[in-house]
């Protein structure tokens, strides 16, 4: 028997840059071209002009202070019972606030995705009375173990699809990339350092990203002396030809939900030196990874790959498709809204 198509709403901060940013809005695109009618609710930005199909409604929804929290909950409670929602998908813990006090005034079931490793704080309690938890990684899950409800569930993040293939240019420079939101978890700082610090000199950092860390970082290139070597190029909206086009992305995360951009590089064919965290580990089992924040390890794995190609990506890595992980989403979508109040 063929299932009724859904109305779904998606919460999540904003719309720029980030991989959760970019998760929601290929994940609303896909469900909007099954049938489903799909609303994004957030409080705007550039990624806005990327939703083909879904309908976007502005909300301040990425406040933290209390009121802000309630007021929102009560403008977005009118806003179910106009589109006639039946099941709303937090993604950030602002939002997941939001969901939950929703649901309470509306009755729709509402989901969680927890796509990072949150503190263990008051900001994730609402993990709790989620009808649903979806964690990105078996790495997040494990980290949130005292916050889960009683239904929760793995669904590895997936990358989306690409006919992009690694094909260097070979003009004699070691093109380094990396690609992804400038913050300090990310790991960027310590990668600049480590750069500074190698005997070779044909090498350039192509930085592919915006945040808040990006004056930080561009201070620190000056001050190490690599400034004519790193460039930043700010938020590109289709990184995969970058990617394509550079020697070896670069991936020195601290702490990651599920690393969507090295699932795509490894998509792509390019070879990586990545962090040894447990996300990664479930992405390259196999691999030889570089202790985070450690400048020497980093140093001495970028000289290796500089003079033997030698990376971390070694053995079968284990990567999960957009289409594969966006139909276990909808057959969630089914389960949890069959269980929804009615009048």
């Amino acid at each position: 028997m063929e299932l009724n198509k859904l109305v779904i709403m998606e919460i999540l901060p904003e719309l720029d840059m980030g991989g959760v940013e970019d998760h929601v809005v290929d994940l609303s695109n896909y469900m909007a071209s099954q049938g489903h009618e799909v609303i994004v609710v957030s409080s705007g930005g550039r990624l806005e002009s990327e939703l083909d199909g879904p309908l976007h409604v502005k909300l301040p929804v990425s406040s933290k202070n209390p009121l802000s929290i309630l007021a929102a909950s009560i403008r977005l409670s009118r806003e179910i019972k106009k589109r006639k929602c039946q099941i709303l998908h937090a993604h950030s813990r602002v939002p997941g606030y939001i969901a939950w006090i929703s649901s309470k005034l509306t009755g729709i079931p509402w989901i969680y995705s927890a796509q990072a490793c949150y503190s263990h704080n008051i900001g994730i309690y609402p993990l709790k009375k989620a009808d649903y938890l979806v964690c990105v990684s078996n790495a997040v899950k494990e980290h949130l173990a005292g916050y889960l409800p009683e239904n929760n569930c793995v669904i590895l993040d997936g990358a989306p699809e690409t006919d992009e293939r690694w094909k260097p240019e070979n003009n004699g420079t070691m093109k380094f990339i990396f690609v992804g939101r400038l913050t300090k978890i990310k790991g960027v700082h310590t990668v600049i350092s480590a750069l500074s610090q190698i005997k070779y000199d044909n090498w350039r950092f192509d930085i592919l990203g915006d945040g808040p860390q990006i004056k930080e970082l561009e201070k620190l290139s000056y001050e190490l002396g690599v400034n004519d070597k790193v460039v930043f190029h700010g938020y590109i909206k289709e990184p995969n030809g970058w990617i394509a086009k550079s020697d070896c992305l670069l991936f020195p995360s601290i702490t990651e939900g599920m690393p969507l951009t090295l699932s795509q590089a490894i998509q792509i064919g390019i070879p990586v030196l990545a962090s040894d965290i447990p996300s990664v580990r479930e992405v390259l089992p196999d691999g030889e990874l570089i202790a985070p924040e450690d400048v020497r390890a980093w140093a001495e794995a970028i000289e290796k790959y500089l003079s033997t190609r030698r990376h971390s990506y070694n053995g079968s890595p284990q990567i999960q498709t957009f289409a594969k992980m966006a139909g276990m989403i909808e057959d969630l979508y089914y389960k949890v809204s069959m269980g929804q109040k009615t009048d």
